[in-house]
């Protein structure tokens, strides 16, 4: 017990260094594989009403998490005992027919969303082996509370600038040379992941300053919600969404390539130009999109973003625009970094 309770505080120390969540989620689990080493560690994440939103499975050797496919996560009985868990807020466990055990944990509620981890074992796991865990879940816990509060939009509940900016400097020294980063497990999932399929656009919504001086904020306030709403609806929980600031939002989203890429924002697109806001009526947004390359530095990116941006605000607003497309089109030049002299004021 006191070399597992050293463990705990240790990787505790090494979780709370983690400003990302996914990455603590991965690193939550990692954790108590190494402390428990379970048959199987899987992690559920349900809506209120108790409806699958993902699963996934720690995979020791790769020192990674995959989604589960619908089929293996709603199969019985690890289904019935993660809702039994959550319903009850306290572990249950259930003996498997191949007389191993399935112990259910609540982790954290975060809004809408619950989350569970479920621990597959050879025994059952003893009294004390839970109050340990129990205890670095009430600490996890409280540890996302604050990293929520200190990353998300007060009006909106995306994630705000300060965060973006955080992201954005890993995200340029990943892109440089993933060796660089002194976290191994970084290292092999930066190396793994296809970075040229994430996607980063920058949207700003059309006249915003008219619609705070014809409505006054509380519409005005009530637009930027509904269309974060729209952003949450229209992507995966896995994607990025900022509020950057004023009436602009950013959002870095995977997608297979540029077909996919393309129907993922028309569709946002489209969906903020249908929907009927209260009062004020029809609401548009214009759009810039850039593909995430290793070939520019992230700062770059988004300028290209941003010139996508400028280039639809300029022709007619309520327009979606490729950085790529432009250029290959001839509608736009791209910018070559100035050389030779550096301006400090």
């Amino acid at each position: 017990m006191p070399h597992r309770l050293h463990q705990l505080l240790d990787s505790l120390a090494h979780i709370t260094s983690y400003r990302d969540v996914q990455r603590l989620e991965l690193s939550l689990l990692k954790t108590l594989h190494e402390i428990l080493n379970p048959l199987s560690l899987q992690l559920y994440k349900v809506d209120e009403a108790y409806r699958l939103l993902i699963a996934l499975s720690y995979q020791p050797a790769q020192s990674d998490v995959v989604e589960l496919q619908p089929e293996q996560a709603q199969s019985q009985p690890a289904s019935d005992l993660v809702r039994r868990a959550l319903q009850q807020g306290q572990p249950c466990f259930v003996q498997a027919a191949d007389a191993s055990y399935l112990c259910a944990f609540p982790v954290v509620d975060m809004h809408d969303i619950h989350f569970c981890l479920l621990i597959g074992s050879q025994e059952p796991l003893v009294a004390t082996e839970e109050h340990l865990i129990s205890s670095f879940f009430r600490i996890y816990h409280n540890f996302c509370r604050l990293l929520e509060d200190a990353q998300t939009d007060e009006l909106t509940g995306l994630l705000n600038r300060k965060t973006f900016d955080e992201n954005f400097l890993r995200i340029s020294q990943e892109l440089i040379d993933p060796n660089i980063l002194a976290d191994a497990d970084d290292r092999r999932r930066v190396l793994a992941a296809k970075v040229d399929h994430h996607w980063m656009a920058v949207l700003d919504i059309d006249h915003f300053k008219q619609v705070n001086d014809t409505y006054g904020h509380i519409f005005g306030d009530e637009v930027l919600i509904l269309i974060s709403r729209l952003m949450q609806q229209n992507f995966r929980r896995t994607d990025y969404l900022y509020r950057f600031g004023g009436e602009e939002f950013v959002i870095v989203a995977h997608c297979g390539g540029l077909a996919e890429a393309k129907k993922l924002f028309t569709r946002l697109h489209r969906a903020i130009e249908s929907y009927p806001f209260p009062q004020v009526g029809q609401v548009t947004a214009s759009i810039g999109v850039v593909q995430l390359t290793n070939r520019h530095l992230a700062s770059s990116l988004l300028d290209q973003a941003d010139q996508a941006l400028y280039y639809a605000k300029s022709h007619g607003r309520n327009q979606l625009h490729f950085y790529q497309e432009l250029l290959d089109q001839g509608l736009m030049k791209e910018k070559r970094p100035k050389t030779g002299s550096v301006d400090l004021f």
